[in-house]
């Protein structure tokens, strides 16, 4: 694994999307970030429910990595609960979450839940966050090295 490449894939996803502040718009939600020889693109689409979208990291503008998504989250008036404390659980668990581990994270009533397999360089798995043991937002998705 290369681990230059594994830090800026967390240090990214906290910078952007966990961050909090808003994408840009157009067509689709973009957030897009550089560092050094590093650039990462978050690209995804989203109508109330369901939301779809890819990361993709460049080394020198040439893809190196990518993460594809798709999911869904409950609408009952808690969504930005939901989104919230899914941002909390990605900063928390920015070196394990959304990739080949399965890791979890707690506060109060929400817990969130990753089980991913494979390694940094090709991996799949699922995100799950549920409020007082309800399921209430699952996402599904892969990813790896492009080589």
């Amino acid at each position: 694994m290369n681990q230059n490449l594994a830090n800026f894939v967390a240090y990214a996803r906290i910078a952007t999307y966990a961050s909090g502040k808003e994408p840009e718009q157009g067509e689709g939600k973009r957030y897009f970030i550089k560092k050094g020889d590093f650039a990462y693109q978050d690209l995804y689409f989203d109508q109330a429910k369901i939301f779809q979208g890819q990361e993709v990291v460049f080394k020198q503008q040439l893809p190196v990595w990518s993460f594809s998504y798709r999911g869904a989250a409950e609408i009952d008036g808690r969504t930005d609960e939901i989104y919230s404390f899914l941002r909390k659980s990605l900063v928390e668990l920015k070196f394990t979450a959304r990739l080949h581990s399965v890791c979890d994270f707690s506060l109060g009533n929400w817990n969130y839940r990753c089980n991913g397999s494979g390694s940094f360089e090709e991996f799949s798995g699922e995100e799950i966050i549920e409020f007082e043991g309800v399921m209430m937002y699952l996402m599904h998705y892969f990813g790896g090295v492009i080589t």
